[in-house]
């Protein structure tokens, strides 16, 4: 898909902005991107420019064209998945509890995709494992399942692979480059992580204090 974001100014209270995109321009092409900043530079605060998730106070959106705004933000949600640093699972229930309550909120992706990606990710040898149970990387792994399973368009992960062991590190860095080159997917990683980003032949936003510059 096709995004452009202009002259864009979104924040939270009383007028004090937390995120200034004056231009930027994202292209079906640009299957991998990242977000590169500091602890509190507002990359976050970017991912949620791109599913509504604050308040734009000027400034606009285009997806495809399309003007994201909160009579358009429903459609477009069935068709991004998100995963924020605080995660999507449920410490109460299971891995396979999880994966049946998600798929409640979205329309189903094929069972065949839904059943590769979980078993890509290890997931089917601990779905009976409480989610509090799980381990950092066991959790992240099934995090991400959750972000992926309605088959998206566009994912939008955060610090994805941050207090991981290099072997879980690396099945999820797997993971995005597959779905990015053979399901034809588009990734927005939030990361400061210079050797995760290395690894990707892709695009680099700079954020400093909630403004970007694009490498």
């Amino acid at each position: 898909m096709n995004i452009s974001i202009s002259h864009l100014i979104a924040g939270y209270i009383k007028g004090e902005s937390a995120i200034k995109i004056p231009h930027l321009e994202l292209t079906h092409e640009d299957k991998v991107v990242f977000i590169k900043g500091s602890n509190g530079s507002g990359k976050t605060s970017f991912l949620k420019v791109f599913y509504n998730g604050i308040r734009t106070i000027e400034g606009q959106v285009l997806i495809d064209q399309n003007e994201l705004n909160e009579k358009t933000r429903t459609n477009w949600l069935s068709k991004i998945g998100v995963c924020l640093h605080n995660g999507l699972s449920y410490n109460h229930l299971s891995v396979e509890e999880n994966k049946r309550l998600i798929s409640y909120l979205y329309p189903l992706a094929p069972h065949d995709y839904r059943s590769s990606l979980f078993n890509s990710l290890n997931l089917a040898e601990i779905s009976t494992k409480k989610a509090n149970e799980l381990s950092v990387g066991q959790r992240k792994r099934l995090d991400l399942f959750l972000a992926m399973q309605h088959k998206p368009q566009l994912v939008l992960l955060d610090e994805p692979t941050s207090n991981l062991d290099s072997e879980n590190a690396a099945l999820i860095h797997s993971i995005i480059r597959d779905y990015s080159q053979y399901k034809n997917m588009q990734f927005i990683i939030a990361s400061n992580n210079e050797k995760e980003i290395a690894l990707f032949d892709t695009k680099v936003v700079q954020i400093t204090n909630g403004e970007i510059l694009v490498n």
